[in-house]
């Protein structure tokens, strides 16, 4: 929907994944394991945390965070944002 995805790389039941914090349809957040090249938000994910949403916010918010029952792991994330300085780079 427009917003940043943010990505790490991890190891995932033995296979290098890439887990997505990404905001899915301005409606939720979601901390998620997308297939390769598919789009976030199809049954094919393994969604392991899902968080608020409010339209306007273009980072998550750091509070409010629910485990998804199968796959995620108690207790939920806080998400922390850090604002990086400006490159100065010529």
């Amino acid at each position: 929907d427009g917003v940043p995805k943010y990505t790490k790389d991890i190891v995932y039941e033995g296979r290098d994944k890439k887990v997505t914090l990404y905001r899915w349809r301005e409606r939720k957040w979601y901390i998620s394991i997308i297939p390769r090249d598919g789009p976030p938000g199809s049954d094919d994910d393994i969604d392991f945390y899902v968080g608020p949403c409010h339209r306007s916010e273009v980072i998550p918010l750091m509070t409010g965070w629910s485990c998804i029952a199968r796959t995620g792991i108690q207790p939920p994330p806080l998400i922390l944002t850090v604002k990086l300085p400006k490159s100065s780079a010529t």
